[in-house]
């Protein structure tokens, strides 16, 4: 699981519903995982404050790898979530999940 944390230029009362939805399905596309398993878990104002999370669905590696990409700085969160992102962070968290033996 990642978490990021997010600060957008703007105002909360521009952030409803479609904007909302065209955020989650850009961090999606640029995570490189499925729109379902990103959750939107905490919007606050004061700007735009985001806690996102990200659920890790195939590579692993990828996954961490774009994440940190995006959270590296906010030219490249902006870039790839096609808003501009006054602040970015993230936190990696690495869940082992063992299937049963045969």
């Amino acid at each position: 699981m990642t978490n990021m944390v997010i600060t957008l230029d703007g105002n909360c009362s521009e952030f409803t519903g479609t904007a909302q939805n065209n955020f989650t399905e850009n961090l999606a596309t640029a995570t490189g995982v499925p729109t379902d398993a990103v959750s939107l878990d905490n919007i606050t104002c004061g700007s735009v404050n985001i806690v996102a999370s990200i659920r890790v669905v195939g590579n692993a590696s990828d996954v961490t790898a774009r994440t940190e990409r995006i959270a590296r700085n906010k030219t490249h969160c902006s870039e790839a979530l096609h808003v501009h992102c006054a602040s970015v962070a993230s936190t990696i968290y690495a869940k082992a999940v063992l299937a049963p033996s045969p």
